[in-house]
């Protein structure tokens, strides 16, 4: 599993999980590219 933060925010811009690291075509994940806090 591999996640990848905002510095300053704190929410989880990347997630990539792989559960069977020697099967192919079952890793899934996703990417934020659109975040807007609504408070700080």
């Amino acid at each position: 599993m591999e996640i990848e933060y905002d510095p300053d925010l704190g929410y989880p811009r990347r997630v990539y999980i792989d559960p069977k690291q020697y099967t192919a075509d079952e890793e899934y994940g996703f990417a934020i590219e659109a975040f807007t806090a609504l408070s700080r």
